[in-house]
């Protein structure tokens, strides 16, 4: 990939002419020759929680084709990426550009850039990207451009395959937990001896939250409804919580999701593979204890990193038996441009070059992730990790999350308070509906 870095990518040639389009319609790019062309000058600041080396070629590609303008990357703190950003704002110091995931846009939406939907057709980018970068989508327009989807998986232990002569990966979840009584012991006493999977619990399930949504997604259930309304203001977006809502098939969705994982966690059930006194699942993969750990694509090179030792690999998330579609969750990461933004011109030039079929692929390289776009996607891959990958991206969904810690708190009291008894799985949904609309943007 990095060989191909600065070649002409044959494959994106009429997104990037679409991306040029949109800026030379909004008066941003003048053509080459035309009166009035524009150079930009000064700098662009970028701000990301990507870490700065895996960003620092990338840079310094794009620096070597603007030549007229620098690019700089900062590192942030994804713990105090949003507070660094309000109070640079507040100080006039803000960037220009940031790398971004949907749920700070959907927080701070009103200080990003919109591209309207006259300069770039809402119907030109769902026919670009995948269906998880509609996240990126307002109203008025479109927020960001996306660059990568990090799509959930399963990965395996295949020397306890091996051991236990266990051929192909489960593709369903009623795959999974028949595996249950090969790879999960408990003693007549009731302890567990062996762990097949992380599921049931919270704390030390890495990624509890998203898991649980993914097993409503896979329902069909989006988690939170929008629908967007005319008013004297304009076109206005009412957002809804429906985890407890009936699907197409007649599932009342919250109750099957919450039944189904706190299962995994329930003695008394068969599928009990997990409790409150495991320490957490991803350390406990890599330490070679469970066969099976759901997490991010992007995790791979670091769990290969911690353990050399441990032989595994990944395919795709279980999906529910006989159900019409396929989904996975994912992790969307897009460009945005901020309307403080000082140098908007270079701004939009440098979102041109991030974005563009040639650097793209180089990013989400270096990521492990996959790329948003289609056209990318739609090459065949011929290597093991992103022929899993790739595949995954395309079917990846997510949800209108308005905060991810204060949601994560109502997800981790929904999850326990049946896990402890304290209610019912009907109370623990209901209350957890309550609590998500009270968060939702009236």
């Amino acid at each position: 990939m990095k060989g191909t870095l600065f070649q002409a990518g044959i494959i994106g040639t009429l997104v990037l002419s679409i991306v040029i389009a949109v800026l030379i319609f909004s008066g941003v790019i003048k053509l080459p020759g035309a009166k009035n062309s524009v150079q930009y000058s000064g700098t662009v600041t970028i701000w990301g929680t990507v870490r700065a080396e895996k960003m620092a070629e990338i840079i310094e590609a794009v620096n070597n084709q603007t030549k007229t303008y620098q690019v700089l990357y900062q590192e942030k703190d994804a713990a105090t990426f949003e507070i660094d950003l309000v109070q640079a704002l507040a100080s006039q110091k803000g960037p220009d550009i940031l790398i971004v995931q949907p749920s700070m846009i959907i927080k701070q939406n009103d200080k990003f850039e919109v591209t309207p939907f006259k300069s770039f057709s809402e119907r030109d980018f769902k026919d670009l990207y995948v269906d998880i970068a509609n996240l990126f989508l307002s109203p008025e327009g479109i927020l960001a451009f996306p660059i990568s989807v990090d799509p959930m998986v399963l990965y395996y232990n295949k020397d306890i395959f091996n051991r236990e002569a266990i051929a192909i990966p489960p593709a369903t979840w009623n795959e999974l937990i028949e595996l249950a009584p090969r790879l999960s012991e408990v003693s007549p006493d009731g302890t567990l001896i062996k762990s097949m999977i992380a599921l049931g619990e919270f704390d030390n399930v890495t990624h509890a939250k998203d898991i649980v949504a993914l097993l409503a997604l896979q329902l069909g259930n989006p988690i939170v409804e929008s629908k967007k309304t005319n008013s004297d203001d304009g076109v206005i977006t009412q957002y809804k919580s429906v985890f407890n809502m009936s699907n197409e098939q007649g599932v009342q969705v919250g109750d099957s999701v919450l039944r189904f994982y706190t299962s995994f966690s329930d003695p008394a059930k068969d599928t009990y593979t997990w409790n409150k006194n495991i320490p957490d699942s991803q350390t406990q993969f890599i330490a070679g204890k469970i066969p099976f750990y759901i997490g991010y694509a992007s995790e791979y090179t670091a769990i290969a990193e911690k353990n050399p030792n441990l032989s595994f690999d990944i395919t795709r998330i279980p999906q529910i038996k006989d159900y019409p579609t396929k989904t996975t969750i994912g992790s969307l990461l897009g460009v945005a441009i901020l309307t403080s933004s000082k140098n908007k011109g270079a701004a939009f030039d440098t979102t041109q070059y991030l974005t563009s079929s040639e650097y793209a692929p180089f990013i989400v390289e270096q990521l492990g992730t996959a790329p948003a776009r289609r056209d990318l996607l739609s090459v065949k891959q011929s290597d093991s990790y992103n022929s899993v990958v790739y595949p995954s991206a395309i079917i990846a969904k997510s949800w209108f999350d308005p905060d991810q810690e204060k949601t994560a708190v109502i997800f981790k009291k929904m999850i326990t308070g049946v896990v402890s008894g304290r209610y019912s799985i009907r109370e623990a949904v209901n209350d957890f509906v309550q609590n998500l609309q009270d968060m939702l943007p009236s």
